[in-house]
């Protein structure tokens, strides 16, 4: 049985055109940038390794890939799948595909979860220093280190 487009069938007419009778939308402030983000679960590829996930993440693995990896103590050249590294390392790895994506604004909902103390001030001063100049929207219970970040601190504290 010949079935024919979605589109083509007379109880589901294309949309109209952009612009064309549609309801104009208010911009608001980030609605047109483009977001990187490190989420509560890292969400990686378990069977992929951090080159592996970076290029699944980003099209390609960036020049300063190396650099950035090693300086949260991890190495790009590693060929183990993720799924046998630890949970900070799996955790920098999250942090450094956000830092490293191409976007004007980052999202960050817990990203120094699960580190120690080192590796949290190390990820921390990559954040600032990567994240310079765009907007930074963290979500974190612990604010250490962070005392001196302009914030909106919401809830009970």
């Amino acid at each position: 049985m010949h079935r024919r487009p979605l589109r083509d069938r007379k109880d589901h007419p294309a949309p109209p055109p952009a612009g064309a009778g549609a309801p104009r939308r208010r911009k608001h402030p980030g609605a047109d940038c483009r977001w990187s983000a490190v989420f509560q679960e890292d969400r990686l590829l378990e069977g992929l390794s951090a080159a592996g996930n970076l290029r699944f993440a980003l099209g390609e693995v960036p020049g300063e890939a190396g650099p950035l990896l090693a300086r949260l103590g991890l190495e790009l050249s590693d060929p183990k799948p993720v799924r046998e590294w630890s949970g900070g390392m799996r955790r920098r790895l999250a942090l450094a595909r956000a830092l490293l994506a191409p976007g004007e604004a980052l999202a960050l909902d817990e990203p120094f979860t699960g580190l120690d103390g080192e590796n949290r001030a190390r990820c921390l001063e990559l954040v600032r220093e990567r994240a310079r100049g765009r907007p930074v929207l963290l979500a974190t219970h612990d604010l250490t280190g962070l005392e001196d970040a302009p914030a909106v601190r919401l809830g009970g504290g």
